[in-house]
């Protein structure tokens, strides 16, 4: 359905004027709670506050993603381990700031510096974009925008996405990267502060 998705929308400046007025005025608002996840963090585990890992972005370009570290340091290195509930892998902090996705915060630092955006299909690392480029048709079409810190999928939470595969989740992207434009993209923000208030995460 959505094979022959439209690139004339790629990197638009009227988002991209957005994603930076948008994520400057976050981390000001949120700078104490940046402090606070950053001491929560060092004092209750060992290694460091940020964790970074390679994604793909804008036509399967990698760049360095950046989180909270909600995990034992060396963990969710590869990537492919999914993340259960009650995982002894993740720490006391990272259970509440992945369940409230406060985990994502650091991420604004890739929208200012333009790997990401606000809003668009959830940044993946290249092992898992190799397996569904053989398995999913048409899957490269997500990748005609730049990542985003939320998006159509992301506001469903971790275990829903997960649940309902790689498909389904490729369609509300393509169905996204179609259809994009500032209204949508104010109702995925709206529907992405209610998952992050109604804890949603993993």
């Amino acid at each position: 359905m959505f094979a022959n998705v439209s690139a004339n929308k790629l990197v638009p400046m009227k988002k991209r004027i957005f994603d930076l007025i948008f994520s400057v005025i976050l981390v000001l608002l949120a700078s104490p709670l940046f402090v606070l996840i950053a001491v929560l963090v060092r004092l209750t585990s060992k290694g460091p506050v940020i964790f970074r890992q390679k994604r793909l972005g804008f036509n399967q370009a990698p760049f360095t993603i950046f989180k909270f570290r909600g995990m034992k340091d060396g963990s969710g290195k590869e990537g492919l381990d999914m993340v259960m509930p009650n995982d002894d892998r993740v720490t006391k902090v990272g259970r509440i700031i992945r369940k409230t996705h406060l985990d994502e915060l650091p991420q604004l630092w890739n929208v200012i510096k333009g790997e990401m955006s606000i809003i668009g299909p959830r940044p993946l690392m290249e092992s898992i974009v190799s397996l569904r480029m053989d398995t999913v048709p048409n899957y490269g079409n997500r990748f005609l925008v730049k990542p985003g810190l939320t998006g159509i999928v992301q506001v469903r939470g971790r275990l829903m996405a997960r649940k309902m595969g790689a498909k389904r989740n490729l369609r509300l992207d393509l169905f996204y990267i179609k259809k994009q434009n500032l209204v949508f993209d104010l109702k995925i923000l709206y529907r992405t502060v209610l998952t992050v208030l109604q804890a949603k995460g993993v």
